[in-house]
């Protein structure tokens, strides 16, 4: 790849982890009431959207090159969701195609988020990581624990995920299999 063309996608790389993370980094260093830092360039959504079309067309590049049936990303500014893309297929069998509104399976995605509030309800004095899971999910205060001393379940337990439950995670297994193949096929030759 020439060396101007990797500049370039770096520079918007770069202007995209701006537009996006800010939020998120600004979260953690804000004091409850501060107000999000607001850009006083009006024209600065202007010169944003002059960039989602490359946008678009790295992002349709990536999804090409490893073969990703389909794909929806958004860029959000100022708290706005100001452009949205879509690439592929949401099911291969009827070629659907994926729009803004497609839904995919994110896997556990979703488990920094929920850590993310959690430890910011703690910051605000409004839970402690040792509280018993059961304050806030009266259902466990029906488990029935192996032994008489055994250690209430904490919040603490969950984020690390040293509760003992079962995993119950359709893809847990696929790295083993794979690495047992492979040794199947190595042990073989």
């Amino acid at each position: 790849m020439p060396v101007k063309t990797r500049h370039r996608r770096a520079r918007l790389v770069a202007m995209m982890i701006m537009v996006v993370l800010p939020p998120v980094f600004m979260a953690e260093t804000q004091v409850a009431d501060a107000q999000p830092a607001r850009f006083t360039n009006p024209d600065r959504r202007t010169k944003l959207a002059a960039a989602f079309p490359e946008i678009d067309r790295l992002f349709s590049d990536f999804v090409t090159r490893a073969r990703v049936p389909g794909a929806a990303w958004g860029i959000v500014v100022d708290g706005d969701l100001v452009h949205t893309g879509t690439f592929g297929h949401r099911e291969l069998a009827s070629k659907a195609p994926v729009d803004a509104d497609t839904v995919f399976r994110i896997a556990s995605m979703t488990k920094s988020f929920t850590a993310m509030a959690i430890l910011k309800l703690r910051e605000q004095g409004k839970l402690a990581l040792d509280d018993p899971a059961e304050r806030y999910v009266p259902e466990l205060k029906g488990l029935t624990y192996p032994t008489t001393d055994s250690p209430r379940i904490t919040i603490r337990h969950l984020l690390s995920h040293a509760e003992g439950f079962p995993e119950d995670n359709p893809w847990g297994d696929q790295p083993c299999r794979i690495v047992t193949t492979s040794r199947h096929t190595f042990s073989n030759r």
